[in-house]
C-alpha cells in the first residue's frame, strides 16, 4: 500500500515539527540554567538549612514568543504574592543563562514536588527545577517532552550574583 501525501496536511505537520523544535530549544535553555542566590542559606553545604529539598519556580513567559517585559514582571509579582498567600517558605533566586545575558526572577520554595509542578503549571511554565540534596532535576510541567531529568549539581550551579 502506498501512502499519499496530502498537501493540506503538510502545513499541520510542519507546524507540529516547528513547535517541537521550539520546545526543545526552550528546554535546552532550562538545562543550562545557573541559579544566582544572595541568601547564604542556599549556598555552600546547606547542612543546617531548611532548604534541603526544594523547588525553584519562576513565572516569566516560557512559550518562546517574544517576551512582554511588563507582563513578565506582573507574573513574577503574582507568583511572589501566591507564595506569601499560601504561607510557603521561600527565598529569591535569579535564574540565569550561563553568560548572564538572560535573567529571570524566581523563588526557591519549600513544598512537595507535586505541588511545585502544579504551581509551575498554574504559571504556565514548561518545567520547574527540583533540588534534592545536591541534585538539580528538571521536572516537566506543561510538556510531555520529558519527565525528570538530572541536569547537574546545586553546588556547581548556585552562585552569588556578580557584584
Amino acid at each position: 500500500m502506498r501512502y499519499q501525501v496530502i498537501p493540506e496536511r503538510m502545513g499541520v505537520i510542519d507546524d507540529l515539527l516547528l513547535a517541537d523544535r521550539l520546545e526543545q530549544k526552550i528546554l535546552d535553555r532550562y538545562r543550562q540554567a545557573i541559579f544566582m542566590v544572595k541568601d547564604q542559606e542556599l549556598l555552600g553545604g546547606r547542612v543546617q538549612s531548611k532548604f534541603q529539598d526544594f523547588a525553584v519556580v519562576a513565572a516569566f513567559n516560557s512559550s518562546g514568543e517574544h517576551p512582554d517585559k511588563t507582563k513578565d514582571k506582573i507574573q513574577a509579582r503574582l507568583l511572589a504574592k501566591t507564595l506569601r498567600d499560601r504561607k510557603l517558605e521561600y527565598l529569591k533566586v535569579t535564574l540565569s543563562s550561563p553568560d548572564g545575558k538572560n535573567r529571570e526572577p524566581g523563588f526557591a520554595v519549600i513544598l512537595p514536588e507535586d505541588d511545585a509542578v502544579d504551581l509551575g503549571c498554574d504559571f504556565k511554565q514548561k518545567a520547574i527545577f527540583w533540588v534534592g540534596g545536591d541534585d538539580v532535576l528538571l521536572v516537566a510541567c506543561l510538556t510531555t517532552a520529558m519527565g525528570h531529568e538530572r541536569i547537574g549539581s546545586w553546588r556547581d550551579r548556585a552562585r552569588p550574583p556578580p557584584l
